[in-house]
């Protein structure tokens, strides 16, 4: 967004080269950061790209290379420290075995990129953690989404289960972010195999 955008800060020398094979190029750059520039989070990539366009005729595939470097500022005053959870489930909520497969969506409302640091476990009807995972250490962006997925627990399982998220994010890693979510794991061809042997001994 044009808000977090700081291309307009950084200007880069030279801004075409011929780069002959097995050479380097070194690009000089500066940055000036404006005097009322609002505090948070700015971003802005640097992109080269060759000028010689590939064209395919026919049948056929091209590839071009485009080699770039992201610049990341964070200007310092009262920023907004602020996400939520916007979805937490498992990918089925009935399951005949397991490991059953958790999606976290985290939505970043900050005035600058975070990068939550949590687990999410998973918990069998008497509370016990059956399995737990870190989440992914993701930058998330100013107003932007990131998802995540954890693969926890094991092939047979039984009865219900509760997949629960804890993290934290913020500079001074206070902020929580917390969800959970239940579902349910029953291998109903064994259990129908064990009730028909039971009905078959019975009578």
């Amino acid at each position: 967004k044009t808000k977090y955008a700081a291309s307009s800060w950084i200007a880069i020398y030279p801004t075409t080269f011929t780069l002959p094979p097995g050479k380097t190029q070194l690009i000089n750059y500066y940055i000036q950061i404006p005097q009322d520039a609002r505090p948070g989070g700015r971003y802005a990539s640097v992109v080269y790209e060759s000028q010689d366009k590939i064209g395919v005729e026919g049948t056929g595939t091209g590839v071009e290379t485009h080699i770039g470097s992201l610049f990341v500022f964070r200007i310092n005053g009262d920023i907004v420290e602020n996400a939520t959870v916007t979805k937490f489930n498992a990918q089925n909520n009935f399951l005949e075995y397991g490991p059953a497969i958790i999606s976290t969506q985290i939505f970043n409302t900050s005035d600058s990129h975070i990068r939550p640091n949590g687990t999410v476990a998973i918990k069998n009807l008497f509370g016990q953690t059956v399995d737990t995972q870190p989440l992914a250490q993701n930058n998330i962006f100013p107003e932007a989404r990131r998802d995540f997925s954890n693969t926890l627990g094991g092939k047979y399982m039984f009865g219900p289960y509760t997949a629960e998220l804890r993290a934290t994010y913020g500079d001074a890693g206070t902020k929580v972010l917390f969800a959970t979510a239940s579902f349910f794991v029953l291998p109903w061809k064994i259990a129908a195999v064990v009730v028909l042997g039971i009905v078959a001994l019975v009578l």
